[in-house]
């Protein structure tokens, strides 16, 4: 178990610069404690910073236990002689922080234990895991078997623990594999994220001033003196507010505010009405994102369903022209 320990920390790391500590605060910051079993807390040990037993590597981080309900400290690690806000030893006037330690044995600072009531869900499950998807372990699954606990199992919680399959990961540890259903991706997550639709958004409204129909020399003489004479200063701040109105719209975690006041926050009637935009320039508009969206190679699927949010408020884009005309 002690070399899977090692071995985990060591995977974990083969992807980023491992740190050289000085103090225990830094040996925290790198360590993937489980206070479900005590396991993956990491102290600060002046020795360790030329290796040896437990240490993890030369950074001056010695691998421990930190004793917990029920837990086994089955590898025979040093117990954590510190994993608190302050050094040790602690007292009747501690300064262990009283939201998330206590002071065990006037001696030291340690996490207060969660608690392990039992699980009923593959929610509950997840949450109290401490998933690390670059290696594959630290995953718990809900099974209902495990509720009398057993091989594998997290005390009676009703948790297994599991082990995830990701590129270049192994399951040394013979663990089963996680058979956890993964959340539908919202068109957000199929877009990329907030970076790949800045990206489109910068392009798409970028192609607009320079289409002949839409743009600085459109027959509208409203988006032609707007593409003409407010671009340089109102241009950026449309490309933000167009990337936070894709990304609300599309299930992301970002929250669109219209700059005039709207019958809902995603509606798009009044801050467009001055221009009395028509339906052809619309689908116009509309010619240009499909268009762009194929420059970045975006997935047919995942184009219609975009062409399809954006189509869906073409009625409220071109009130302007159908109350004024």
């Amino acid at each position: 178990m002690l070399s899977i320990l090692i071995l985990t920390f060591a995977l974990l790391f083969s992807t980023a610069q491992c740190a050289i500590c000085s103090n225990q605060t830094c040996c925290i910051a790198q360590q993937l404690g489980n206070p479900l079993t005590g396991h993956g807390y990491l102290q600060f040990v002046p020795s360790c910073l030329s290796g040896g037993v437990n240490c993890f590597e030369n950074t001056g981080c010695q691998l421990c236990f930190l004793p917990c309900s029920s837990c086994v400290n089955s590898d025979g690690l040093p117990i954590c002689t510190n994993q608190g806000s302050c050094s040790i030893p602690c007292g009747p006037s501690s300064c262990c922080n009283p939201a998330s330690e206590t002071c065990q044995n006037n001696s030291r600072c340690v996490a207060i234990q969660p608690t392990t009531s039992a699980c009923s869900s593959q929610a509950c499950c997840s949450a109290r895991q401490n998933a690390n998807p670059m290696t594959g372990y630290g995953f718990l699954q809900f099974v209902p078997s495990c509720l009398n606990g057993g091989l594998f199992c997290v005390d009676s919680t009703g948790c297994q623990e599991c082990f995830q399959n990701c590129s270049g990961c192994a399951n040394t540890l013979g663990l089963p594999i996680c058979n956890i259903s993964s959340p539908t991706p919202t068109l957000f997550e199929k877009l990329g994220g907030i970076f790949a639709i800045a990206a489109v958004v910068n392009k798409f409204s970028d192609d607009i001033l320079n289409n002949p129909k839409v743009g600085r020399n459109s027959p509208n003489p409203h988006l032609r003196a707007w593409s003409r004479n407010q671009t340089a200063e109102r241009l950026p701040g449309l490309k933000w507010m167009r990337t936070l109105w894709v990304a609300d719209v599309s299930g992301g975690p970002y929250k669109f505010v219209p700059s005039v006041k709207e019958p809902s926050s995603l509606n798009l009637q009044n801050a467009h009405a001055y221009l009395r935009i028509t339906s052809a320039e619309f689908d116009e508009v509309a010619t240009i994102l499909a268009r762009v969206l194929d420059e970045f190679h975006v997935p047919s699927d995942v184009k219609a369903q975009v062409l399809g949010a954006f189509s869906a408020h073409k009625q409220e884009v071109t009130a302007g022209v159908q109350t004024q005309g």
